[in-house]
């Protein structure tokens, strides 16, 4: 019987190799964990919404009269609070639209800018389907709003038209607010979204009932934001 060598040199080669094995095998058992972990973190979709504003203010009381001003020049005047008093004209969902308003009111306003304000929904069924339904009407009715003011500007449409259009999407609105209304329980959630659904809809009623051309193209640019910051705050609650 021979007597058996032990080689180091070559058990080390072994163990190396067999580590090296064990080590791709776990990073390949992390890899998939994190991918497994990304499939199930419910994602989000963002909509961008760019205010430009005329001027901004420590109080609101100087918000006032400036926005008393440009609601006189078919502006919307829409005052929005984010740490100062801002003056809102308008708001578009493209960038590029919003910059060149906001460049051509520098003449007249100096301290014009613009700033975003970001809608995050979110996705893989974190939103339940009577949720998810209202805020995707919402959606509907400040994408038509947003198209029917650049319409209006460009004399492409009239109001008679804009009015019937936005009839059809409120009728369509409220059935999806009575769903939400009937579905949930009345927690301090509902109630906070509640305020703003209401809102949205004495916003659109007021619109609906205005008659004279100057006050409408002011007012549907208002309601425009309004709506926006309202269904800002609503899903903000989700």
């Amino acid at each position: 019987m021979s007597d058996y060598v032990f080689n180091f040199e070559q058990y080390k080669k072994r163990l190396n190799k067999k580590s090296k094995i064990s080590f791709v095998g776990l990073f390949l058992f992390i890899i998939l964990i994190l991918s497994v972990a990304m499939l199930l973190k419910p994602t989000t979709k963002q909509t961008e919404f760019y205010f430009v504003s005329a001027g901004s203010f420590a109080s609101y009381k100087q918000a006032i009269t400036l926005a008393e001003e440009i609601k006189s020049r078919n502006g919307a005047g829409y005052i929005y609070y984010n740490k100062e008093y801002h003056v809102l004209v308008s708001c578009y969902l493209e960038k590029k639209d919003a910059e060149t308003i906001a460049s051509n009111l520098k003449t007249d306003y100096p301290n014009s800018e613009l700033f975003t304000l970001s809608h995050t929904k979110p996705q893989n069924n974190t939103l339940d389907s009577t949720t998810l339904n209202t805020y995707n009407n919402l959606l509907e009715i400040i994408s038509y709003l947003q198209k029917a003011c650049i319409r209006l500007e460009q004399q492409s449409t009239n109001i008679s038209k804009i009015k019937n259009d936005l009839s059809t999407l409120f009728e369509k609105y409220l059935d999806t607010k009575s769903n939400f209304f009937s579905t949930f329980s009345k927690n301090y959630k509902y109630n906070v979204a509640k305020e703003n659904l209401i809102k949205i809809q004495n916003n659109i009623n007021s619109l609906l009932s205005t008659n004279q051309e100057n006050e409408f193209n002011s007012f549907i640019k208002y309601s425009t934001i309004s709506i926006i910051v309202e269904t800002h705050n609503f899903i903000s609650n989700f």
